[in-house]
């Protein structure tokens, strides 16, 4: 008896849970590549089994209500990143490349990138032992906040194989929104490019708020594969290489880019016409 308490109380000191391994973590995902969970692979294309296909370029707009998931959380929490904490966390640690051009002919240095997007602003003040207006200079550090939009670039093709239209995103572009010194928008600045297929197994292994399903574990790959987002085109391959922006405004540029959308899924409508 006194044999089986003792092996008992060594039992309790010897075993220890297992720790859940958690692939959303921090360190699972910026800090230990090698248990990133694999996003699932896309089917081969052949380039002689496209009959069809069309270049374009849209907007997600972080303020619309379905890609709040896109900005939200400001700070993390649960594992849950905003997509702008998410993709320079993930250019610190070197898991994904920024490029200057659309083509990922031209990568860029992080710490560099960073630093030009910094603001050094002038200010007046009184030195208190002297006085005497002095300037002083201050410099404002890159706020993921002011990133309310990201474009992709993307192809739509007709596989004559499958006989159906499908989409296959090439890249992203996290947009800037520049403002003057009186807190007014003066415009939009492209950040950089990063390559979609280099990107999906971050997007795979990093979950955003899941607005229908609290149970229902939702990534980024999810949101961009699934299509769980509303945007609006802004380009398509043209030969003046032209944005809708360029030859329509207001009302006729809605309409332009409502149009080509419709011309979009009218192709593979035509597939099934005699």
């Amino acid at each position: 008896m006194r044999k089986v308490i003792i092996g008992a109380i060594m039992l309790c000191f010897w075993y220890k849970p297992a720790a859940t391994q958690n692939p959303f973590t921090e360190e699972t995902v910026f800090g230990n590549p090698q248990k990133f969970i694999k996003p699932v692979p896309l089917t081969t294309v052949r380039e002689a089994d496209l009959v069809w296909s069309m270049r374009v370029w849209r907007v997600i707009n972080f303020k619309e209500k379905r890609n709040l998931p896109f900005y939200y959380p400001i700070e993390a929490i649960d594992g849950k990143w905003s997509f702008m904490q998410m993709i320079l966390k993930a250019m610190e640690y070197n898991l994904i490349t920024p490029y200057q051009d659309e083509e990922f002919l031209k990568p860029l240095d992080y710490s560099k990138l960073m630093a030009s997007f910094e603001v050094t602003d002038t200010f007046e003040i009184i030195d208190l032992d002297t006085g005497l207006p002095v300037q002083k200079a201050i410099t404002k550090k890159f706020n993921p906040e002011d990133v309310y939009q990201i474009r992709i670039k993307e192809d739509w093709y007709i596989d004559k194989q499958k006989s159906c239209l499908e989409v296959r995103i090439l890249g992203i572009c996290p947009v800037l929104l520049v403002k003057d010194d009186n807190d007014n928008v003066k415009g939009n600045l492209p950040m950089f490019w990063i390559n979609f297929d280099q990107a999906r197994i971050l997007f795979a292994n990093v979950q955003t708020y899941n607005p229908n399903n609290d149970a229902t574990k939702l990534s980024y790959d999810d949101i961009f594969m699934k299509r769980y987002f509303s945007s609006y085109i802004i380009k398509k391959s043209n030969v003046y290489n032209r944005y809708i922006s360029e030859y329509k405004t207001g009302m006729d540029a809605m309409l332009e880019s409502e149009q080509i959308k419709d011309e979009i899924f009218n192709t593979e409508l035509d597939l099934w016409e005699n």
